[in-house]
């Protein structure tokens, strides 16, 4: 089955930018709010002065306003902690990846040099006829797999690291063409490739999964899986 990787962001956190924002205007709001006050006890009319009870109330409004700072900033630090905390948690997620295999469309194959190599693989529609064609570095095919009928989805096939004189090829990269056809028509397919994850790597980018020396966005896997044990 599958694994889920929660989708976690690690990036800056949109509601904690907005809360500072807002803590910084309460504080402007603030500042301006005890200039006025003292702007107006400075230049009361000496004969009129500023009555207890109006004084009173202006200072319970600066009340308010301090515990709306407070408040405020208790909730910034509150989110800056969560961000901090989701930030670890997707760290620790995603390097637990490591060992895993992982599944992203490309047409290639990872050959470990002696393991049989799985080459996953879906067509858009029943098929007569399906032929995969292995190519090494130079565009070269080095084996032909004739695979006879094969129905709509995705399937797997395995290949065994041998060109098609029976020898055993080098351990690497490979290239993967695919040519299905039924009812003498051509049938779209898409070629994957599935290998081991070996490291993790956060970029400016982005986050980086290493499936052998083939780096890929975290975004463009489409399965996370346990290796899978293979017959020889």
């Amino acid at each position: 089955m599958p694994l889920q990787v929660p989708s976690l962001d690690s990036g800056p956190n949109p509601q904690v930018d907005a809360l500072v924002q807002a803590s910084r205007r309460t504080e402007l709001n603030r500042d301006q709010f005890l200039k006025l006050l003292v702007t107006q006890l400075r230049n009361q009319d000496p004969t009129n002065p500023l009555k207890g009870q109006e004084f009173a109330a202006q200072l319970a409004q600066f009340s308010s306003v301090e515990q709306l700072i407070q408040l405020n900033q208790g909730i910034v630090r509150h989110f800056q902690a969560l961000g901090l905390w989701n930030q670890s948690l997707y760290h620790l997620l995603v390097a637990g990846l490591v060992g895993k295999e992982a599944r992203v469309q490309a047409e290639a194959v990872l050959f470990d040099g002696a393991k049989p190599a799985t080459i996953p693989f879906s067509l858009s529609g029943h098929a007569d006829t399906v032929a995969i064609r292995i190519l090494d570095a130079s565009g070269r095919t080095v084996r032909t797999l004739e695979l006879g009928a094969r129905p709509e989805g995705m399937q797997e096939v395995l290949w065994d690291g041998m060109d098609d004189q029976g020898r055993q090829l080098p351990k690497g990269l490979y290239r993967v063409r695919i040519e299905a056809h039924n009812a003498g028509q051509s049938v779209s397919a898409a070629v994957f490739l599935l290998g081991p994850i070996t490291r993790v790597q956060y970029t400016a980018e982005g986050t980086k999964i290493w499936i052998g020396d083939i780096a890929v966005d975290l975004s463009a896997i489409e399965e996370i899986r346990q290796p899978q044990q293979q017959g020889g």
